[in-house]
């Protein structure tokens, strides 16, 4: 499964200006809240019937309007998906029609949802995905402090020599 795009609406500490991110293969950055993002990808991932409630509590929802989120992939059997959720309630996965160059419905019920994300599409189990979503800012290399480095300053590449007045 590749994630193509991730859409937000009424979500705190997710939605980018506009809401919605295009994610490029490979590593992407995203400048959202680490955990709000991650509660809203699982929520997307691993439909459950109170996942709004859990949003809400969490301090994730901004405001009473509506909340949907949405994400765009690429399944393990290469066809694309949207899957839709509104997440007072309702869930719609659709499939791309290359013929049609529309997208159909395959599934409107979270169950049915989740069986499909989990089977031909080929979300990874949520322990898997739990341990490989994201890092935090402080684990990146240039912020871990090893043995005998100091962070970021071990990383930096040596200065340079001033060059001399005849090679300017």
């Amino acid at each position: 499964m590749l994630l193509l795009e991730f859409a937000a609406q009424g979500i705190r500490g997710v939605a980018p200006a506009g809401g919605r991110s295009t994610l490029r293969p490979g590593y992407n950055v995203i400048g959202a809240d680490g955990a709000a993002l991650r509660r809203l990808v699982e929520a997307l991932l691993y439909p459950a019937p109170d996942d709004g409630d859990a949003l809400i509590r969490g301090g994730a929802v901004v405001g009473s309007g509506p909340v949907r989120a949405g994400l765009t992939l690429v399944g393990n059997d290469r066809v694309t998906y949207r899957l839709v959720r509104d997440l007072g309630g309702g869930c719609q996965l659709q499939r791309f029609d290359a013929e049609r160059r529309a997208f159909a419905t395959v599934a409107q019920e979270l169950g049915a949802v989740a069986q499909a994300l989990g089977g031909a599409i080929g979300a990874p189990p949520r322990g898997r995905f739990e341990a490989l979503l994201t890092i935090g800012a402080a684990e990146l290399p240039s912020r871990i402090a090893g043995e005998g480095r100091g962070g970021a300053a071990a990383l930096a590449p040596p200065p340079r020599a001033a060059l001399s007045p005849e090679a300017r």
